[in-house]
This record gives C-alpha cells, structure tokens and sequence, in this order.
C-alpha cells in the first residue's frame, strides 16, 4: 500500500492498492475454477512469500 500512497497521494493511492487486490482476488478466482489442483500448489508454494510480504510491509 505504502507505494501507492506515496506515489499518487491518500485518497488516490488507497483506491489504486484497493483496485490492484480486486484484480488480484479476480485472477485468483478464474485460477481456482480452471485448475484446481495446480491453484492448490501454487498457493501452497507462495504463502511463504506472501507472509514474508504481509510482514515486510506492515
């Protein structure tokens, strides 16, 4: 969220963080419904780095 903030300003900024998770949560959908097990897998293999990025950021 932090670049997005800092690059457009607070009210423009969260906007565009919100936009890049729902396009983020769309992917992730049409992913589950096309192939289910290798969306599994896939999220089994990037939670790691997606914790490491909750923690860095927050």
């Amino acid at each position: 969220m932090l670049p997005s903030v800092g690059g457009w300003g607070a009210t423009v900024g969260v906007v565009a963080w919100l936009g890049w998770i729902s396009a983020g949560a769309l992917v992730a959908v049409l992913w589950i419904a096309a192939a289910p097990r290798w969306a599994a897998r896939a999220a089994a293999a990037l939670a790691p780095l997606a914790l490491l990025g909750l923690w860095w950021w927050a």
